[in-house]
């Protein structure tokens, strides 16, 4: 029962975070005492329920300062404070600097950051820093803005169709190198820049070439689904990178996709497996 209760508190929870909600209202919605409520939230989570609603929502709107162009005073009335002044002193005592300052740093600490409470990647191998040297491929370029989904889980649909392409017109492993950005003419979109190829020049359909430059790297061995596999970019600048003391640097994410084809035996899910590395330095 206390499971229960803990999966229905924590989505209700992630599914009002932008209204900053009360432990009122929760306690109406699932229906315990609010005595209840914090004893299996504390078990399970290890910290106040009410540390975790101010750190999401602190998360999420630091996420809209680094990779959207959307105003302070925006942001602030998307979360429901009553003045941008409100959000920014809040925004100071838990980061310690200005939400002006946070987004202006060319670096991006996420130490601070708070993930969603999630099972998901708990079978994940502990990842290995390495240092690549420069590489070469042949392929195309895709450029795509998408919109920031916050507690939905994204699809990556632009790359999946261009994977599925290469997948018919080469048995070579498949790579995609991917940088993201603020959109330029949308102040509430992602840009990306990627590309799609091979590391064999000879390919017939290739019309440009890209180098992935040389540096240090943060390497994870994954295989999942599609549906899994999407997620895993935001689990790891989040979750993974401070807790080895890492920011995400300057570069090209690298995402070797293997040739081999498989399905999950219990549902029959193309299941997709590569090799992920983030650029990387110590912050």
């Amino acid at each position: 029962m206390r499971n229960i209760v803990f999966e229905a508190t924590l989505h209700w929870v992630e599914d009002n975070i932008y209204r900053n909600p009360s432990v009122e209202e929760l306690v109406s919605h699932v229906g315990y005492s609010r005595r209840f409520i914090y004893s299996v939230f504390q078990e399970f989570t290890g910290q106040p329920i009410g540390y975790y609603i101010r750190m999401r929502r602190m998360t999420l709107a630091a996420g809209k300062l680094k990779v959207t162009r959307q105003s302070i005073a925006a942001i602030a009335h998307r979360f429901h404070y009553d003045s941008h002044q409100t959000f920014s002193r809040e925004f100071k005592k838990t980061f310690g600097v200005s939400p002006r300052a946070y987004r202006n740093n060319p670096l991006w600490d996420t130490t601070l950051l708070h993930h969603k409470i999630t099972t998901a990647f708990q079978s994940l191998a502990p990842p290995v820093l390495v240092t690549l040297a420069e590489q070469g491929f042949a392929g195309h370029r895709f450029n795509y803005e998408v919109l920031p989904q916050d507690n939905r889980r994204p699809e990556k649909i632009a790359s999946k169709q261009q994977l599925d392409r290469y997948r018919l017109a080469t048995d070579d492993d498949i790579y995609i190198l991917s940088r993201f950005h603020s959109g330029a003419d949308n102040q509430q979109m992602i840009a990306v820049e990627a590309f799609i190829g091979v590391k064999s020049p000879h390919m017939a359909c290739a019309v440009t070439h890209t180098v992935a430059a040389a540096g240090r790297y943060l390497r994870f061995l994954f295989t999942g689904s599609w549906q899994e596999y999407a997620c895993l970019s935001n689990y790891i600048y989040i979750n993974v990178l401070p807790r080895y003391g890492l920011c995400r640097r300057q570069g090209d994410d690298i995402e070797c996709f293997s040739k081999e084809s498989r399905q999950c035996a219990q549902t029959g899910q193309d299941l997709y497996t590569l090799t992920y590395y983030v650029p990387v330095m110590n912050l």
